[in-house]
C-alpha cells in the first residue's frame, strides 16, 4: 500500500512537472516561431517599399527636394502606393523634415580615460573613447541645441539655454 501511494505521488509530481514544462516551453517555442514569421513579413514589407523609395528618389532628383507628401509622387512617379502587407500597419507613412534642415557640429572633449558613460551614444562621430560636445544648427547657422555625448558617469547634464 505504501509503495502504491509513493508511486501515485511520483506520478502526480511527474504530471505536474510536465504541465509546468508545457506551460513554459511551448509558449517560448511558439514565440520564437512567431518572431521568425514576423521577420519574414517585415522583409516582405521592405521589398514592397522599394518602388516607393525609388519613386521618392526620382521625385527628389527632378524637383530638387523631397516630396512633402506621398500623394506628390502619384501618378507621375508611381501608379499607386503599395500596401505593406502587414495586418496592423497596412500603409506606409512618410514625413518630410526638410523644414528642419540644418547641420551638426561636434567637438572632441578628450578622453574619458577609461571611465564608463551612461546610456547609449547618440553619435558615432570621433573616437568612441572620447566625450564630444555636439551643436545642432538650423539652416541659418543658429545653434538650436547643444549636448555632451559620452560624458563619464557622475556628471550631471545641464539644460540648454539658447540665450547663453
Amino acid at each position: 500500500m505504501k509503495r502504491a501511494r509513493l508511486l501515485l505521488a511520483l506520478l502526480a509530481l511527474a504530471i505536474a512537472a510536465a504541465g509546468v514544462a508545457y506551460l513554459v516551453v511551448i509558449p517560448e517555442r511558439d514565440a520564437a516561431r512567431d518572431w521568425e514569421k514576423r521577420k519574414v513579413r517585415f522583409q516582405e514589407a521592405a521589398t514592397r517599399a522599394e518602388p516607393l523609395i525609388l519613386a521618392i528618389g526620382a521625385y527628389t532628383s527632378v524637383a530638387g527636394h523631397p516630396p512633402t507628401a506621398l500623394n506628390d509622387i502619384i501618378p507621375e512617379y508611381l501608379d499607386e502606393l503599395p500596401a505593406t502587407g502587414l495586418k496592423k500597419c497596412t500603409r506606409f507613412e512618410y514625413r518630410s523634415l526638410t523644414h528642419k534642415q540644418g547641420s551638426i557640429v561636434w567637438y572632441d572633449l578628450g578622453s574619458r580615460q577609461g571611465q564608463p558613460w551612461s546610456g547609449q551614444s547618440r553619435y558615432t562621430d570621433g573616437d568612441p573613447d572620447h566625450a564630444i560636445l555636439v551643436f545642432s544648427l538650423d539652416s541659418q547657422g543658429k545653434i538650436t541645441n547643444a549636448l555632451i555625448d559620452r560624458m563619464p558617469k557622475g556628471r550631471e547634464p545641464e539644460d540648454f539655454e539658447p540665450e547663453r
